[in-house]
């Protein structure tokens, strides 16, 4: 996974074995990122942990319903997402 910080597009290659189906993509701004190096390369440090249980139905529900803090991208991704 990955936080993006004021990026209006998503570029290059997937290197995974299954294909990637997106819908509704959306980004919010304005979300604070972890600074220290450690976070950075480790999605498993306790701030990275910490962002991931906040995305929830619950406080951040998807683009399009009531209260999402999602905007519409100028440049989503396609809908379907092969590995390379």
């Amino acid at each position: 996974w990955t936080l993006l910080h004021k990026v209006e597009s998503v570029h290059g290659t997937r290197a995974a074995s299954k294909t990637l189906y997106t819908a509704d993509p959306g980004i919010a701004y304005g979300i604070r990122v972890p600074t220290s190096k450690k976070c950075q390369v480790n999605p498993a440090c306790k701030a990275n942990e910490k962002l991931l249980y906040m995305m929830n139905l619950n406080d951040m529900p998807p683009p399009g319903s009531p209260g999402s803090p999602f905007k519409k991208m100028q440049y989503p991704p396609p809908g379907v997402l092969k590995p390379s």
